[in-house]
């Protein structure tokens, strides 16, 4: 790209800085060595020199101290250094905005917990689809520990997660979306598929379809397992799994239970191949929600949330 850098004196004498003697003085200021900066800015050592010495005239200051064994910036490069920064910064920054302008597209990356509600989910990208048609969206699946840690090295720009994560709220801004509570599903030809009502302690001598350990569910299940599975049930076969997918077929195949949340188990009822158990006493969930860090993608943010609220 080539562009000039005009800077006007106090005499309003027009000079002109081109964006290799800038890159030139930072990367100066870093390597304090002429020849390794000539190379990495891809010119020969005399033509960095003769930029340099350009530069130091149109100034009108000695910008580096020079010696046999290095290049040391003075009080008026660095002054000069910091100013270059910030405008290659800025000239950065513009590029890129213009190339996802020009091609008419950006990424906005979506990170969910399995068990967060697919119906809602599909609404909001519906809607933030129809107002930006040439976003491309890239959604990506995890427990809420690793999503977090994408949310925070920017690996991903939004999370959906339950509020049981424990986040820094200065870095992040935390909007609840709805209450989740879990529901425990059975194949249809299982024994306890119509019961009335089933309490923990007969849940609790079944074979079980577990959640992952990093999902909030498996803590709570296991505590109840523990407390209510008899003796001679206590090295029951019970299987860890974290997809959706290969549960309710599980499920449909053998005789075992398994858990999600309430809103993605009635999903899951409608296509008549799995039933909901009707339990005596419920295990306590709480709010999902949707993370972001603050000051990062603020206007896809919002828009993206308001997609969610409206997708209630």
């Amino acid at each position: 790209m080539s562009l000039l850098v005009y800077m006007t004196t106090t005499s309003t004498f027009e000079r002109v800085l081109s964006l290799k003697q800038l890159r030139l003085i930072v990367t100066l200021a870093k390597e304090r060595h002429l020849s390794r900066t000539a190379d990495l800015i891809h010119i020969t050592q005399p033509a960095a020199s003769r930029m340099l010495a350009q530069l130091e005239e149109l100034v009108g200051a000695r910008l580096f101290d020079r010696s046999t064994k290095r290049v040391v910036p003075t009080s008026a490069g660095l002054r000069l250094v910091h100013h270059a920064h910030r405008i290659l910064a800025q000239i950065e920054e513009a590029e890129s905005d213009l190339r996802g302008s020009w091609s008419g597209s950006e990424e906005y990356r979506i990170g969910v917990l399995p068990t967060f509600a697919t119906d809602l989910l599909a609404r909001a990208i519906r809607s933030l689809n129809g107002m930006m048609p040439n976003l491309r969206l890239k959604l990506t699946e995890a427990m809420g520990g690793d999503l977090y840690a994408d949310l925070l090295s920017g690996s991903i720009d939004v999370m959906l997660s339950h509020a049981e994560i424990p986040v820094d709220l200065s870095k992040v801004e935390v909007l609840a979306l709805y209450d989740e509570f879990p529901q425990t599903l059975c194949g249809a030809g299982h024994r306890l598929a119509g019961r009335e009502k089933v309490t923990w302690k007969e849940l609790a001598q079944e074979r079980w379809l577990l959640p992952q350990m990093e999902n909030p569910l498996r803590g709570k299940l296991d505590r109840v397992l523990a407390v209510h599975r008899k003796a001679s049930h206590a090295n029951l076969p019970d299987i860890e799994i974290s997809r959706g997918q290969v549960a309710l077929s599980l499920l449909q195949q053998d005789d075992c239970l398994w858990i999600t949340s309430r809103r993605q188990a009635r999903n899951h009822v409608e296509s008549g191949r799995v039933c909901m158990i009707n339990q005596k006493d419920e295990l306590v969930s709480g709010p999902m929600c949707c993370f972001n860090l603050r000051g990062e993608k603020e206007v896809l943010n919002r828009m993206f949330k308001q997609c969610l609220q409206e997708a209630i």
